[in-house]
């Protein structure tokens, strides 16, 4: 029993010890000016998920879920995340689907959207504005 333990020793002791990675690059003190640039292009989504079919003759159950989005283009697609929507073949019973999509930019009424696309490799959903307004900045990166 003592054989192996010397030899577990004597080993750890040969493993050179690891390299030091460098500290990451310090953060900026002050977001501000991010926000500042990309504020009118973040928003609120709100949606109802609701089921497709109601149990057993009964009511249609629903809920009011909200998350973020980014304006993308001017012509109001927005991207967000895919966590709304369901794996294709969910029960229609039992699964909620994302419904009646409003967006909420800062100061103005909310506005209509409709989903238009969803990859959930990257769990990502996007979505396009009925009516979109006339100042929206694109997103250049």
């Amino acid at each position: 029993m003592i054989a192996p333990t010397l030899l577990l020793l004597a080993h750890l002791a040969a493993v050179p010890a690891p390299t030091q990675i460098p500290a990451p690059a310090p953060a900026p003190a002050d977001y501000s000016g991010i926000m500042a640039r990309w504020r009118a292009s973040l928003v609120a989504v709100t949606y109802t998920l609701e089921a497709r079919q109601a149990r057993d003759g009964g009511e249609i159950q629903s809920v009011e879920e909200a998350l973020c989005g980014i304006i993308l283009t001017r012509d109001g697609l927005i991207v967000t995340s895919g966590d709304p929507f369901p794996d294709p073949g969910s029960d229609p019973e039992k699964t909620l689907f994302p419904i009646d999509f409003r967006v909420h930019r800062k100061g103005d009424r909310p506005l209509e959207a409709e989903a238009v696309g969803l990859d959930r490799d990257l769990n990502l959903a996007w979505l396009r504005l009925k009516t979109p307004p006339p100042d929206i900045e694109e997103v250049r990166f």
